[in-house]
């Protein structure tokens, strides 16, 4: 395969790395944004749970509908500890996957910088073996 031909090849495989290294961070940038108001509910849950659990409940008709809350409380604050362990799981996966692809858009990039340093080494040695010598002689 000519040379050139290789470069435009290892050129554009990094230009695809590149577009999938942007919307490998921007996904990430969305989940941490989603970890984030998760957390924000969370505080939420908690808050109303302490209101809840607070029993200032009179009858008994009271404790109840806080025992009923208090449960729906926890079920969310399962479901969204679940949820952010998750999306934790996807950030890592997600970081894995960047640092592969870095090194690789990385690796593809010296490549192609070595190709087109060879090319440019060859093409002055041909330039410099085409001239005729210099005579040593004095004018």
């Amino acid at each position: 395969m000519p040379e050139a031909r290789k470069i435009r090849l290892l050129e554009t495989l990094s230009r695809r790395d590149h577009m999938r290294l942007v919307g490998l961070l921007r996904r990430q940038a969305e989940l941490a944004g989603e970890i984030a108001q998760l957390a924000d509910l969370h505080a939420q849950l908690e808050d109303l749970r302490t209101a809840y659990a607070g029993g200032g409940a009179v009858s008994a008709q009271q404790l109840r509908t806080n025992r009923w809350y208090l449960l729906r409380i926890e079920e969310e604050t399962t479901t969204l500890t679940t949820r952010t362990a998750f999306l934790r799981q996807e950030i890592d996966t997600l970081l894995s996957q960047i640092a592969a692809l870095s090194h690789r858009r990385k690796m593809t990039d010296e490549m192609a910088r070595d190709i087109t340093r060879a090319l440019h080494e060859a093409r002055e040695m041909r330039q410099a073996l085409s001239m005729p010598p210099r005579s040593m002689g004095r004018r």
